[in-house]
C-alpha cells in the first residue's frame, strides 16, 4: 500500500481546504496504525488550524505511545 503525504496534495481551488478537527483525527487514525511520521504530519497541521487540538492529543489515548516521544513533545509543547 503506498503511503500519503500530508504535504503531498494541498487542495486547489476547487477541493475544500481541512479543518483543524479533520486532519486532527487524520493524525489519530494513522497514530493507531502506529504510523509515526503521518500522525505527527497530520499532527502538526491540525495544531497549525486549531491549537485546541495540542491539548487534546496529550489527553488522547490514540496518541499514548507517542506521549513520552521527543518529536511528539515538541509538537505538543
Amino acid at each position: 500500500m503506498a503511503s500519503i503525504s500530508p504535504d503531498k496534495n494541498p487542495p486547489t481551488n476547487n477541493q475544500p481546504q481541512n479543518s483543524g478537527i479533520e486532519l486532527y483525527f487524520k493524525a489519530r487514525t494513522y497514530s493507531k496504525l502506529k504510523n509515526k511520521s503521518s500522525a505527527l504530519a497530520y499532527l502538526a497541521q491540525a495544531i497549525q488550524l486549531s491549537v485546541e487540538v495540542r491539548k487534546k492529543a496529550k489527553e488522547d489515548p490514540d496518541f499514548s505511545w507517542l506521549w513520552r516521544d521527543p518529536d511528539f513533545q515538541d509538537l505538543t509543547k
